[in-house]
């Protein structure tokens, strides 16, 4: 019941707010210089013919890979507000949702990073069982696959955690742990169910990109994207909310910081 409210009342929050829509196009728009700079410098790496142009490239790509951090971080601190104004049954407002979740900009910043690390030590452990190979290689790998889902779904309420209950870094993702681990095969469903349709989709792109256009494939891409990637920030934090509701309770209990923002209880 939490996976279908979650996901159909995140699909509701942008079929009332298409704005949200707008917030994304601009992030993926974003992206283009980042993929050109990015282009510019493989093509170039092993032969620049301007080697202080080769320079600023790396420079203002590294710019504008910490902007394009901070945007994300923005949108998702904001998709949490999003979610709770959702939960409250009010009009959805960009504006306050952008002002109660700024104080956590910073702290959404240092969970993502934490996150990021996690995940980067396990990629490196996944790259070396490919480096090593035979059995030993392929127990590596499967292990760190295995141990990236899990760790993709027990963490994945941190960032609601962390702002919904102003809880620092650490004591968020082991909340989210402990929280995620009764709703293991629920939260799972909602990130399957958003991958499977998006993973999809970008398939298609990247056929279309392959017969037709690269241009085209790129758009069609970058659609999924757009349309996906809200959905998940929402789904996740209103699944946070309809998990914690006590039987008969209308609104769903939340942490008990003094610290905004908050839902009345019933």
């Amino acid at each position: 019941m939490y996976v279908n409210d979650s996901l159909r009342n995140a699909y509701l929050t942008l079929k009332e707010k298409p704005t949200i829509i707008l917030l994304f196009i601009g992030y993926e728009i974003f992206q283009l210089p980042i993929l050109f700079l990015y282009l510019f410098l493989i093509q170039n790496a092993s032969n620049p013919s301007n080697l202080q142009l080769f320079t600023l490239s790396i420079v203002f790509l590294a710019a504008l890979i910490i902007v394009n951090f901070v945007f994300y971080i923005i949108l998702a601190s904001m998709s949490v507000m999003i979610a709770k104004q959702k939960i409250e049954g009010g009009k959805i407002l960009l504006k306050k949702a952008f002002s109660d979740a700024k104080p956590f900009f910073a702290r959404t910043a240092g969970l993502f990073i934490v996150i990021f690390l996690i995940f980067g030590i396990i990629a490196t452990l996944m790259v070396s069982g490919f480096i090593f190979g035979g059995i030993g290689g392929f127990l590596i790998i499967l292990i760190s696959f295995v141990l990236s889902v899990f760790l993709a779904v027990t963490i994945t309420q941190s960032l609601t955690i962390s702002i919904i209950e102003n809880l620092g870094i650490i004591a968020s993702i082991k909340k989210s742990y402990n929280k995620s681990l009764p709703f293991f095969w629920s939260i799972f469903e909602i990130e399957f169910a958003i991958s499977a349709i998006a993973g999809a989709i970008v398939s298609i792109g990247y056929l279309i990109s392959l017969i037709f256009s690269p241009i085209l494939g790129s758009i069609i891409s970058s659609i999924s994207s757009i349309i996906f990637t809200p959905i998940f920030l929402i789904a996740i934090p209103l699944f946070y909310f309809y998990s914690n509701q006590k039987p008969n309770q209308n609104k769903p209990e939340i942490g008990t910081s003094s610290v905004p923002p908050k839902i009345s209880q019933s």
